[in-house]
């Protein structure tokens, strides 16, 4: 098949099968010994668990769209950047109807062999779709007052009075926030970079930060 043929088929997938939340019209897309990357281990190999996808994603959100931005192929594959889009009214792994809606961007791959999809993978904003959802907390609002905890990079729960701590995404990056106190320990960034600020004397007292003697065993 041409690259243009390839990119019709999906097309098609995407309407008729998505959609039009038809399942059994994937037999007409997708080859039967499909391997799916992104699915859990007992749903990667084979259509029916492709078929499985579509019919979990539509028990979730009845009125699930995948509108197509933009699509690409070459030689056997084809690439899609769509907008996944839907009303959450049906249970979602372990959450219950929400009835929020969600608007994601995915990039959706395929690679196509026979005249069906052959292998298929993608890159899915998923963490924005859970905070759209309500599963997790959008960062910088006022429970998190801007700040990341432990518990959320380490994926445990946490109650409301302890994410006032945490780490901000200033001291991730390695910026400072403007309005932020200055840190009263740790190493200060003249040690991390080996200069010394204008504002500060090179024969003053520190205040702070680890003494050159325990860096240097003397």
């Amino acid at each position: 098949m041409s690259t243009e043929e390839n990119k019709a088929l999906i097309l098609r997938l995407y309407e008729e099968v998505w959609n039009q939340h038809n399942p059994e019209a994937v037999d007409d897309f997708v080859a039967a010994d499909v391997f799916s990357r992104d699915m859990l281990p007992e749903y990667q190999h084979g259509v029916d668990g492709y078929k499985h996808l579509v019919r979990w994603m539509h028990t979730a959100m009845p009125n699930l769209r995948m509108d197509i931005e933009d699509m690409i192929a070459e030689g056997d594959k084809v690439a899609a950047f769509v907008t996944f889009s839907g009303t959450h009214t049906g249970p979602l792994r372990d959450l219950d109807p929400s009835g929020r809606q969600v608007s994601v961007e995915q990039t959706h791959w395929y690679r196509l062999a026979n005249g069906k999809v052959a292998e298929t993978w993608s890159v899915r904003d998923d963490l924005g779709m859970m905070q759209q959802l309500g599963a997790i907390p959008q960062l910088g609002g006022a429970v998190h007052r801007g700040r990341i905890t432990p518990e959320e990079i380490s994926g445990e729960g946490s109650s409301e009075s302890g994410l006032t701590g945490g780490i901000t995404p200033e001291e991730i990056s390695g910026g400072r926030h403007p309005d932020s106190a200055p840190h009263e320990v740790g190493v200060p960034p003249e040690d991390i970079s080996g200069r010394t600020p204008p504002s500060s004397s090179p024969h003053a007292p520190r205040e702070r930060g680890i003494p050159p003697e325990d860096i240097s065993g003397d």
